[in-house]
């Protein structure tokens, strides 16, 4: 990702992280099926969680949202991630591919609440 930055900047860098952030879930849900230890506790397999976010920060960096898409993006997480935790359990093959929506789910959530505490200090 140094790389991508140095290389091509900002644009670069979003790419390959939204590449690795795909290619972690996918890792994610092929170990699912062959060794469930290392899908969930090894970081290849878990990596898109964590990518979500810096992508979210790199998204975000520069960019100011409008109170009612910040409403909107927090319930919507919020959904998300309460839809989460009662839909996802072992049995579902968690994390693999499923793990895209709570993790997109806290995203949203973070989106919606940064966006109001920077209007509040302002």
């Amino acid at each position: 990702m140094i790389i991508a930055m140095k290389a091509g900047g900002k644009r670069l860098l979003l790419a390959a992280g939204v590449v690795l952030a795909i290619g972690s879930f996918a890792v994610s849900e092929y170990f699912l099926a062959r060794d469930t230890s290392f899908a969930y506790y090894m970081l290849p397999s878990r990596a898109g969680e964590l990518l979500v976010g810096a992508l979210l920060f790199l998204w975000q960096d520069s960019r100011r949202i409008p109170a009612s898409a910040a409403n909107l993006a927090s319930a919507v997480g919020l959904a998300m991630v309460a839809g989460s935790i009662l839909y996802l359990d072992e049995r579902n093959g968690f994390p693999g591919v499923r793990s895209i929506i709570p993790s997109l789910g806290t995203a949203l959530n973070l989106l919606g609440n940064t966006s109001k505490i920077e209007r509040m200090s302002i």
